[in-house]
């Protein structure tokens, strides 16, 4: 299943970390063996208050209130 990370919402990785950005969301879709998921690109601030970029799985991603 497919989360719809909309640019602008808030995600940390599920194995923990900052809480990211979402930059944009690529769709994917999948067939009977594979689940669909999307590339979604975040960006956040480090402990060196540098900018980062990074693209993650959709399924690796939750959305942070």
């Amino acid at each position: 299943m497919m989360d719809d990370f909309e640019s602008g919402a808030m995600v940390r990785l599920k194995s923990g970390g900052p809480i990211m950005t979402v930059h944009s969301a690529t769709p994917h879709s999948g067939d009977a063996f594979t689940a669909s998921w999307s590339d979604v690109t975040c960006i956040w601030f480090d402990k060196n208050d540098d900018l980062q970029q990074s693209t993650f799985k959709s399924n690796e991603l939750e959305k942070v209130e």
